[in-house]
């Protein structure tokens, strides 16, 4: 009965730990216009202007393998979420420039997609995890 008790007792607080150690792995800082690199569920975080940016998943990946002769250049569409002052905004950028939406501008914000990483190659397949992205996040002047 005992060990029950203390197990009961015990486990919350081990799993707290667990949980924030994840998190940590993460969460990143970030400077307005800097290139940023940022990695699948990875959250990047400016203090001074209180917004973060999560790259939320990878919506599709048709890109030309770089080991391959293709008709046209193809497209990545990656799923990001900016966060302003417990505001959530949801959008898609896309690495092709000549068809889609390779920036945004967001509560003055502009997000702009540089790439997306690991560029395809023909027989190999990623998981979510290997992905990341280039992005820069910067404040228009008026």
């Amino acid at each position: 009965m005992k060990l029950k008790i203390y197990i009961a007792l015990i486990l919350p607080i081990i799993l707290c730990f667990c949980t924030d150690s994840i998190n940590e792995s993460n969460y990143r800082t970030f400077e307005l216009s800097d290139t940023l690199t940022i990695k699948y569920h990875q959250i990047l975080y400016n203090e001074q202007e209180d917004i973060s940016i999560k790259f939320e998943s990878l919506v599709g990946d048709s890109r030309c393998p770089i080991d391959a002769i293709c008709v046209w250049e193809g497209d990545a569409e990656v799923k990001f979420s900016l966060k302003k002052n417990d505001t959530l905004f949801d959008f898609s950028l896309h690495t092709s420039k000549n068809y889609f939406n390779t920036d945004t501008l967001i509560i003055g914000y502009r997000i702009e997609l540089i790439d997306v990483y690991p560029y395809p190659q023909s027989n190999v397949n990623y998981n979510l995890e290997e992905y990341s992205t280039k992005v820069i996040i910067s404040k228009p002047k008026d």
